[in-house]
């Protein structure tokens, strides 16, 4: 049982407003670094890259260079996606071994000296690291996004990436046929334990189980979850959160070809539905 990505949220907070985002309806809320470490430690083995954000902006967290350096500890590989405002104070803890992927959302900047000192912190990260993978992101914009290419090289480790426009809300009518990503390359930890199928599901629209109360070998092998990761193979949208999910019907529409079956098959992680728990 190994995921492409597991989303493993560090806090709720957040220092933008984004349109994009979408925000949570959650309290603000900061991981304590003993619960970090437990959850690191449950899912170090089963992703490929453990990725500290869902919702909240994870260069915030006071603990931030601390959970580097835990995840240091453990060899794992950690990604973050970031606003960039806090990347100047972050710096030296971005320089972090453990530290393999940055996505930085140039939709911060306000302004073109922002932008500038914004893109420079990253050049100069970069240089530093040139291991570490630094993607620019551009998301949600029609005109960038009719280029004809979703991921552009600038330099060795530096590279644009955008996606065209979508919805975090719901569509009205619900659909039975379609298919997600959710539970089958990634799944995500909520700050409070939550454990939820996508990043879509930010503020606790499914919750799998959590993590503070079972370990989450029994949460992704419980019926529940073997259902909607079931459903999504098969491609029937179990759940009604699924059925009515508006970024599903933008994304895959409303049913998928076998050409498509076979691209999601490439993209996916192992599949859970034979996963058993300890």
């Amino acid at each position: 049982m190994r995921f492409k990505k597991i989303y493993l949220e560090i806090t709720t907070n957040c220092n933008k407003n984004c349109d994009f985002c979408g925000g949570t309806t959650r309290k603000g809320e900061f991981l304590s670094t003993e619960n970090f470490e437990n959850r690191l430690k449950q899912v170090a083995n089963l992703g490929e890259r453990i990725y500290l954000y869902l919702a909240g902006e994870p260069l915030l967290h006071p603990n931030f260079a601390d959970f580097l350096k835990i995840a240091e500890t453990h060899g794992v590989s950690i990604g973050v996606a970031t606003n960039g405002l806090l990347l100047e104070k972050q710096f030296y803890a971005l320089l972090s071994p453990a530290l393999a992927e940055l996505n930085i959302s140039l939709h911060s900047a306000e302004n073109s000296e922002e932008y500038e000192k914004l893109t420079n912190l990253a050049l100069s990260l970069a240089e530093k690291r040139a291991d570490l993978t630094i993607n620019f992101r551009i998301w949600n914009d029609e005109n960038l996004t009719k280029i004809g290419a979703q991921k552009r090289k600038i330099a060795d480790n530096i590279f644009l990436h955008f996606a065209a426009p979508f919805s975090w809300g719901k569509n009205a009518e619900a659909q039975t046929n379609g298919f997600c990503y959710g539970l089958q390359s990634h799944f995500g930890i909520l700050c409070d334990g939550s454990v939820v199928p996508c990043c879509i599901c930010k503020n606790g629209e499914i919750v799998l189980g959590n993590i503070n109360e079972k370990n989450i070998t029994q949460i992704l092998s419980s019926p529940r979850t073997k259902a909607i990761a079931g459903g999504f193979s098969r491609r029937v949208l179990v759940e009604e959160v699924c059925q009515k999910c508006e970024f599903i019907r933008q994304k895959f529409g409303a049913s998928t070809s076998s050409a498509t079956g076979f691209a999601i098959e490439q993209e996916r992680g192992t599949s859970i539905l034979n996963a058993k728990p300890n």
